[in-house]
């Protein structure tokens, strides 16, 4: 069966997103033929290698198609729209001129990717499955980053042809699943939840005081950590706040490992509040994701109110992964807060109270000798509900039924 994938962002970009995709097509190489089709990279790869516009090569046993878009900085809204457009511009053309597939992957990023695989679908009658790591542009709305109107209601009317033309819509939790049917109406047998996953073979847990500490200011420090994207919906600056509430504990230090469209106002706040207690760091290759992670202490996960109906952050497969206890800020009805409380791997406190997360944190801090058991929780849980295998299986099932109804 050949399967293609289509997605802005894929190896060598380390955003999670990127790692989640390259991962998930290898896997599936061993099932299907597969081709990708991505754009410029744009989360600067350490890698010295030239990515050239409309180059085509093979990685890891996946065909890879890369086309141009433009490269305008992602922290900026208007910037992140304009490389959007580009790639769906050259991305649809190079698709329709592609051999044909018996099925077609839409990913996630632009987030509207899947109009090229509904196009697809009409002139080449190709059936396609999407995947939604969020749900655009309903959380520009709930956030306020987006008014109704015209260019809104369009948008929002796209979701619905792409979602209802699809075989299949793909999200990551139950919470997400709930959001679409009561929001687009879609039938509940369309709506398949299957959550991401990290690499439970590679990521496993290691020592605090490992190499990635070795040169840290913080090395002897309590450390809480937040990995990953630094995002507008992650509401950081109560991690900031919080910070600012446990200052005079000269034990504490909060790391930020990552990039995103938050880092400059953090970093800001940081100067401008003279606080001592908080580091920055670049993101960290996927080789080194096991040291870095398990040189915390603590791990927190943090999201706006309400925004849990449009997405589940992933970075929490990767902390269950190494064996740390989580903070999570977030709603508590949301998947993260159900598998943290079954899990029994942490806390779960209302989003947006720095007040509570610098109480959490406390807690954590004066009853250090209970932590190494929440974090072995979290691994056990990770071991017998999310391990990966469990999830590509899955993927894999899902491809061998639609390839059974096109060759009905």
């Amino acid at each position: 069966m050949n399967v293609l994938l289509i997605n802005q962002y894929f190896h060598p970009d380390i955003s999670a997103t990127s790692l989640i995709i390259t991962d998930l097509c290898i896997e599936l190489t061993r099932h299907f033929n597969i081709s990708v089709l991505c754009g410029t990279p744009s989360y600067n790869p350490a890698e010295s290698l030239t990515y050239k516009s409309f180059k085509f090569y093979t990685y890891k046993d996946c065909r890879v198609m890369r086309v141009w878009n433009t490269s305008f900085s992602r922290r900026t809204f208007k910037g992140r729209i304009l490389n959007y457009l580009t790639f769906m511009s050259t991305g649809c053309l190079t698709a329709l001129l592609l051999k044909k597939s018996n099925a077609t992957f839409a990913m996630t990023d632009p987030p509207f990717v899947g109009f090229i695989a509904y196009m697809i679908n009409k002139i080449k009658r190709v059936p396609y499955v999407v995947t939604l790591q969020d749900i655009h542009p309903d959380i520009e709305i709930h956030t306020g980053l987006l008014k109704k109107s015209f260019l809104v209601s369009a948008w929002i009317k796209l979701n619905k042809l792409i979602f209802n033309n699809a075989v299949y819509v793909i999200v990551l939790g139950n919470t997400m699943k709930d959001y679409l049917k009561d929001a687009y109406g879609l039938a509940p047998e369309k709506i398949k939840v299957i959550p991401n996953y990290c690499d439970d073979k590679i990521i496993t847990p290691q020592p605090k005081q490992n190499k990635f500490l070795n040169d840290k200011p913080f090395k002897d420090k309590f450390i809480i950590t937040h990995s990953g994207n630094m995002g507008l919906n992650q509401d950081l600056h109560i991690i900031i706040e919080s910070a600012k509430l446990l200052k005079d504990n000269q034990d504490i230090a909060f790391v930020f490992i990552g990039d995103g469209a938050m880092k400059e106002r953090l970093l800001a706040s940081v100067k401008n509040n003279a606080l001592s207690n908080i580091h920055f760091l670049p993101y960290e290759q996927k080789e080194n994701l096991p040291f870095s992670l398990s040189a915390a202490d603590v791990h927190l996960i943090t999201l706006g109110k309400g925004l849990t109906r449009y997405i589940l952050p992933s970075k929490l497969y990767g902390i269950m992964a190494v064996s740390r206890p989580i903070i999570a800020c977030i709603d508590n009805d949301s998947d993260v807060a159900h598998i943290i409380e079954e899990a029994q791997c942490g806390l779960v406190i209302e989003p947006g109270n720095p007040e509570t997360l610098a109480n959490a944190i406390s807690w954590m801090y004066k009853n250090k000798n209970d932590l190494p058991a929440l974090g072995e929780n979290a691994r056990q849980y990770l071991e017998n509900n999310l391990r990966k295998a469990h999830v590509i299986e899955k993927y894999r099932e899902l491809f061998l039924s639609i390839s059974s109804r096109v060759s009905l």
